[in-house]
């Protein structure tokens, strides 16, 4: 990791700015640090022989920490490189909406065998190769939008729970580029930071303003009361209104609402994603 958190400060660190401190500080508060993802006790390191810089490890993270799984993926961290396998594998990406627990599973061909590869094609008995095709949950594709352009541009197939596919660039649609004449009514993932956040005072509802202005085209977003604790458990929140501020992915149909409001109701918190800019910052 490139930043942790200080145990004695609060405020995050980078690993080459602390390198900058002098020996006894260093000697002193080299371990009073946690992971900024899930507050796993951290550590500093000094850069080593072979050329690499100090960086941040940590002693466990926590299971579900995004830093203890985000190299786990079949063909390692999410980016460009690994959007460009899956399109020389004409892989199909399967859009999976997680009960509980980890929200990622292996890469598995058509024919139900695992993939972990990436490389394999399987042949069917006719002779025609079966596709790859990789499991994915919210919470890495929000990652993948963030960290690969290519990806976002991407006409990759996004096979849906309903069994229908449709591209990557057509799937995922940027909260500014939200329109009802070209959105309403299918189901796509709307990715982006909120404007902004407003509880509704009658019935405690959340609602999130996709873009600046008043028009009752721009998407709003509404988080009932009742979902706040389970986001703020799922997110490590300490309240509903951490999601300002945040990378956001809401997966689900919008619709205007009986007023004309172009509206996504969220149906159930395994439906969106949160990401920290801090962590996952967005490559131009």
């Amino acid at each position: 990791m490139q930043d942790a958190r200080s145990t004695r400060t609060g405020l995050p660190v980078a690993a080459w700015d602390f390198s900058q401190e002098s020996v006894v500080v260093i000697e002193e508060q080299r371990r009073d640090f946690v992971c900024i993802a899930c507050g796993g006790p951290a550590f500093w390191v000094k850069p080593g022989a072979s050329g690499k810089g100090p960086y941040f490890a940590a002693r466990p993270h926590e299971a579900d920490c995004d830093f203890a799984v985000r190299t786990e993926g079949p063909w390692g961290p999410e980016g460009d490189h690994e959007v460009a396998r899956w399109e020389s594998d004409q892989a199909r990406l399967v859009l999976v909406l997680p009960e509980e627990g980890g929200d990622d599973l292996p890469a598995v061909s058509a024919s139900g065998q695992s993939d972990i590869r990436g490389g394999r094609q399987f042949v069917a008995s006719g002779g025609e190769p079966l596709t790859t095709r990789v499991q994915r949950g919210p919470q890495r594709l929000l990652r993948q939008l963030l960290a690969s352009p290519r990806f976002r541009s991407s006409d990759l197939s996004i096979v849906l729970p309903d069994g229908h596919q449709q591209a990557a660039n057509r799937f995922f649609v940027p909260f500014d580029r939200a329109d009802h004449s070209h959105h309403a009514d299918m189901l796509h993932g709307y990715w982006g930071i909120p404007h902004r956040l407003s509880r509704w005072q009658r019935g405690g509802s959340m609602y999130l303003q996709a873009a600046e202005g008043r028009d009752n085209n721009i998407l709003r977003f509404v988080i009932l009361q009742v979902q706040d604790e389970e986001i703020c458990g799922r997110f490590r929140l300490n309240s509903i209104d951490e999601l300002s501020g945040k990378y956001l992915l809401f997966i689900g149909v919008a619709r205007p609402t009986t007023s004309g409001r172009f509206t996504l109701a969220l149906p159930h918190p395994r439906f969106m994603a949160v990401a920290d800019p801090g962590i996952y910052p967005l490559v131009a």
